[in-house]
């Protein structure tokens, strides 16, 4: 499980500045109502930081909503070409 946004300026920000929609808290959106160009999100609300964790597969997706009663999550959507720049080259042949 595994790729992040971490930026200088903050993940918050980052997300706030790129995305096209975001979720009310605890709302889980359908993985299969993504459009074509976008991905998911998930920015967990730990104890002592953030995370925002790119969805990147129907796998990962499964994966974190199973997180749901443990974390508070807000979902959002990003276009895919903002999101390239966190994940590792061979994804990026493919995304």
């Amino acid at each position: 499980m595994g790729y992040y946004i971490n930026v200088p300026e903050g993940k918050e920000k980052w997300l706030e500045e790129n995305r096209t929609k975001i979720y009310p808290p605890g709302v889980i959106p359908a993985y299969e109502d993504v459009p074509t160009g976008e991905m998911l999100v998930c920015l967990f609300f730990n104890t002592d930081f953030t995370a925002a964790a790119i969805v990147y597969s129907k796998a990962e997706y499964e994966e974190f909503k199973s997180y749901r009663a443990h974390r508070l999550m807000v979902w959002q959507r990003v276009p895919t070409e903002r999101l390239i720049q966190f994940l590792p080259e061979d994804f990026k042949e493919v995304a």
